[in-house]
Formats: structure tokens, sequence, C-alpha cells
């Protein structure tokens, strides 16, 4: 099967989709539980008029990229920390595992409880963050070659020319696709985040709103969109 037929498959799915959608709006023909894809579509287009809507879209862009490198500089700093230190890896290890396994709705919760409605996602998302992304940078440097790591030291070779030439590249290319899914999810959160806290300016508000006054249109709108600016980070 040669790549061009590879190409068409993923929108051969996406137009099935929609084509089983539309079957079952006109099935079921009742505009408030499941809008057609054609007055979907055409809400979705009337989004792109609205001036509000493109700072919707800035605010939660900024939310989860922010949270992303906040999350990923504080986890890079404790896994080098980690990777030198045995002991301090151990210590760090409860506290990972406890913010790998706390629910979300109780990390949006305690969020609302301590920071401004605004604000609030960035600790969303930074704390469902931060644990993966420091196991994934441990791992990282834990994957580096250790026979290269031997070799250049017998050979005299510098700190820093190992940091540069094999340290760096090694790691890079080891984070690089996880950053990006993480990156995307790091949308997923901020919007789950502004949709509870009600941030004003935000996706996540919009859907909530949309929500709140039944327009399932909306809604579905909106969610393409979010979908579409996961899609836009990876």
């Amino acid at each position: 099967m040669n790549k061009k037929v590879y190409a068409v498959i993923p929108f051969l799915s996406i137009a099935l989709l929609i084509v089983l959608w539309g079957v079952g709006a006109w099935a079921l023909n009742i505009e408030f539980l499941l809008p057609s894809p054609i007055n979907t579509f055409k809400q979705l287009i009337g989004l792109f008029a609205e001036s509000n809507f493109y700072l919707s879209v800035l605010g939660t862009t900024l939310h989860a990229i922010l949270a992303f490198l906040s999350a990923f500089a504080l986890a890079f700093l404790l896994a080098v920390g980690a990777y030198f230190s045995k002991i301090f890896e151990k210590l760090l290890h409860p506290l990972t595992v406890v913010m790998r396994v706390m629910p979300t709705m109780s990390v949006i919760f305690l969020s609302l409880t301590w920071l401004s409605r605004e604000n609030s996602p960035y600790l969303v998302c930074g704390c469902v963050l931060f644990p993966i992304l420091y196991a994934n940078v441990l791992h990282a440097f834990n994957s580096v070659d250790k026979d290269l790591i031997t070799m250049s030291k017998l050979y005299g070779v510098t700190k820093r020319d190992m940091i540069k030439s094999l340290y760096i590249p090694s790691i890079a290319s080891s984070l690089y696709n996880d950053c990006l899914t993480l990156l995307s999810f790091s949308v997923k959160l901020a919007i789950s985040g502004e949709a509870i806290a009600h941030s004003k300016a935000t996706v996540g508000f919009l859907l909530q709103s949309s929500k709140a006054n039944l327009e399932t249109g909306a809604l579905i709108a909106y969610t393409i969109v979010a979908i579409l600016l996961g899609f836009l980070m990876e």
C-alpha cells in the first residue's frame, strides 16, 4: 500500500464519523440532544467572527504552555538531582507517587481554594504533568549509554563536552515525542480546570457557558476547537 493511500485513510475515518453523526442526528431528530453536523459547523465557523473567541483560545494556550514549561523546568531540575543522588531520588519518590495517583478533581478543587479562578488552571496542569515529566526525564537520563559515559571519562572528556555532545542529544531524542504528547495533554487539563473554575476568557469557560445555557451545538463546536488546539500543540 503506497503512501498516498495511508495519507487518505485518516480522512476517511473522519468522514465516516461525520456520516454516522449525521445519520444519528437525522434519526433522533432532536436538535437539542444531537445537532446536525451542518448546523454545528455553521456555529463553528461563526466563532471565528467573534473577537472574544480569539482571546479565549489565547488564554487557554497560555495556560497550557506556561504550565507545561513550569512543570518541565521543575521536573528537569529535580530529575538531574535524582540522577546524581540516589538518596535524593528516594526522598522524591513518595512525593511523585502521591502526585501521580492524586485525583485530578481533588487538584482542581484545591487549586480553587488556594488560587484565583484565573490562576488555578496553572496549578492543575502543573500538578498533573509534573510527576509524568519527572519520570520521563529521569528515565531519559538513566537511558544514556553507560559505556559511552565510561569511555568519555577514560579519555578525559570534560564534563561540559559530555553534557553538550552526549547527555543533551541522548536526552532530547528520548523526550521529544513524550513532550509533544504531554503538551497536547496540557491543553485538556487546562480546559478542564478552566471549565470548573469558570476562568473567564478561556475555552473552558466557553464550554461551561454553552453547557449551562443548554447550547449543545455550541458545546460540540467548542469541543472541536479544543481538539484542534490539542492537535496544533502536538
